[in-house]
């Protein structure tokens, strides 16, 4: 029997990275088919084919993978990075033949895990959890803003409503800051949950080329929902972040953190979602609050698989049907340290 193709979008990401990695080893069953916009990528020589296609979203990427689809006909779509995971259920929509390969759920929670406004919008209409949000650049900001900070007070945090890797997150810390960011199109505004301690942003003396933002703390529960809508597992863990990356990771046992997170995936598997389903969350004195939703593998999957939890093999396996990814034989651990690796391009 031929080996199953496994499809990775957006293969030269991160996620592309930690999902080989949690393959090393175990891919024996497997052939696995890498594409992204760019044709550099050192993930995509460690995969047995490789293609370059547009950006996602961007014109012609729909067309590309579509084509990618009939020339590898995979048994399997991974998303790789987050507006692959929107793109492909919407795929899976406009091309229902195609749905039972693309590792995607409804369109509803994708949107309401992409835009953070939209995950507000969907934990008020569950009653679940989610820290304040307001939406910048609207009429009634500026009211929203004097309630949510006499609510919560300074710091707050500003984030892109539709953004990934801390990128373009601004730490608010004084009336001035507020009013700017309220200013700011495509940003929602919450309260700077379990902030770490004295934040520097002096910039009085000219800008710095590294700000000096402490270390901070980041809960999450990461998920496993079968292609039937089933639990196949979770994990509950505790990130170190340094300047927006995890560089050490935990197992949490937290009845509190498991009931809120728990409570988000039930919804969402009752909304259609299926496949990875990421809940970060921080506590405040009133208890845990979810912070943000993600729809695909995340950068500590690879980690996870030390802590114990398998889910890309689970995942592959499930959607495949069969055993295509042997049991991990990696010892399992309480805590893991995440550091950066070499990757030698030949004949470049």
């Amino acid at each position: 029997m031929d080996k199953p193709t496994i499809l990775l979008t957006s293969a030269g990401s991160l996620v592309g990275k930690v999902v080989l990695d949690a393959l090393e080893a175990r891919r024996q069953g497997l052939r696995l088919v890498a594409c992204d916009a760019s044709a550099d990528g050192a993930n995509l020589r460690r995969c047995d084919a490789s293609h370059q296609v547009p950006l996602t979203a961007r014109p012609g990427w729909s067309e590309s993978i579509l084509g990618l689809i009939r020339l590898e006909r995979p048994s399997l779509v991974i998303p790789g990075r987050d507006d692959d995971v929107e793109e492909l259920v919407i795929l899976a929509q406009t091309h229902p033949e195609l749905a039972s390969i693309l590792m995607a759920g409804s369109l509803e929670v994708a949107r309401a895990i992409s835009d953070k406004s939209l995950t507000a919008v969907f934990a008020g209409q569950h009653r679940l959890a989610f820290a304040p949000t307001l939406v910048a650049a609207r009429p009634e900001s500026r009211a929203a803003a004097d309630r949510l900070l006499a609510d919560s007070g300074f710091p707050l945090i500003a984030k892109p409503a539709k953004g990934s890797g801390s990128l373009g997150v601004r730490i608010l810390t004084k009336p001035s800051h507020l009013d700017a960011a309220l200013a700011l199109p495509g940003y929602v505004i919450q309260p700077f949950l379990d902030p770490p301690g004295a934040v520097n942003l002096d910039d009085a003396a000219g800008l710095p080329l590294f700000w000096e933002v402490p270390e901070s703390s980041l809960y999450a529960v990461q998920y496993a929902i079968g292609r039937q809508g089933r639990i196949l597992g979770q994990c509950a863990h505790r990130a170190r972040m340094v300047r927006g990356r995890c560089e050490e990771i935990w197992s949490v046992d937290d009845p509190g953190l498991h009931a809120v997170a728990d409570a988000f995936v039930v919804a969402a598997i009752a909304q259609g979602w299926r496949g990875p389903f990421n809940v970060q969350a921080k506590r405040d004195g009133a208890g845990w609050k979810v912070i943000e939703l993600n729809g695909r593998f995340s950068g500590g999957t690879s980690s996870r698989l030390h802590l114990g939890f398998d889910e890309v093999g689970l995942l592959i396996n499930d959607w495949l049907d069969h055993v295509a990814v042997p049991p991990s034989q990696v010892p399992r651990v309480a805590h893991v340290v995440r550091q950066l690796c070499d990757f030698p391009i030949h004949g470049s």
